[in-house]
């Protein structure tokens, strides 16, 4: 194991960043590419592949296996599942590869996000914050903030709070008695305002 800047990186991992935030850790046989940003107390599991322009914020924990092309970005708090696997390139052809950086399109998910373990997620889409994608799931358009969306394709299941309970009544969460309201993007708590 040996550190960077703070960050405890295993000694079979490659790490051709030097962007990495402290406290974050680096598992075996992780391949990270140059110019990717990792924040401050992010869990990179083992075998992980986070290719060259991929930004992680703060507090971000990848399970074993899961791989971040190009045009990812994830936000403070998300939680990514073994083997999740993100797609960068709309419609790949080998004669056209590597793609142009015009065939490329942006993922974001945002902050407190959870995917599943195996989940597929199609580029160019939002995960909203505080989304759950299933396990498993193939998500093939945006999430909307605080949805839970099962299955292949993966399809609208209900509601969670921040906290992680599920909400069958997005007025009062049983669990820490936050309240929400509907809005085009999803849910948010009663009372916020846009900064």
């Amino acid at each position: 194991m040996s550190t960077l800047l703070g960050a405890a990186i295993h000694s079979t991992a490659i790490v051709e960043t030097g962007d990495i935030g402290e406290d974050s850790t680096v598992g075996p046989f992780c391949v990270i590419e140059p110019n990717v940003r990792i924040g401050r107390g992010c869990r990179i599991g083992q075998g992980c592949h986070i290719q060259e322009g991929v930004i992680l914020s703060d507090r971000i924990q990848l399970g074993d296996g899961v791989t971040l092309w190009q045009g990812v970005c994830l936000e403070e708090g998300v939680f990514v599942g073994p083997h999740a696997v993100f797609t960068h390139v709309l419609n790949p052809r080998t004669e056209s590869y590597p793609p142009e950086i015009d065939q490329i399109l942006q993922t974001k998910v945002g902050r407190g996000a959870s995917i599943g373990a195996n989940a597929t997620l199609l580029c160019g889409h939002i995960i909203g914050p505080y989304a759950v994608i299933g396990a498993g799931a193939t998500v093939t358009h945006s999430v909307r903030a605080h949805e839970v969306v099962l299955g292949n394709p993966a399809r609208h299941q209900g509601w969670v709070c921040e906290c992680g309970e599920p909400l069958f009544d997005i007025r009062l969460c049983t669990r820490c008695s936050r309240s929400y309201e509907m809005i085009d993007t999803g849910l948010r708590p009663v009372g916020h305002t846009e900064e």
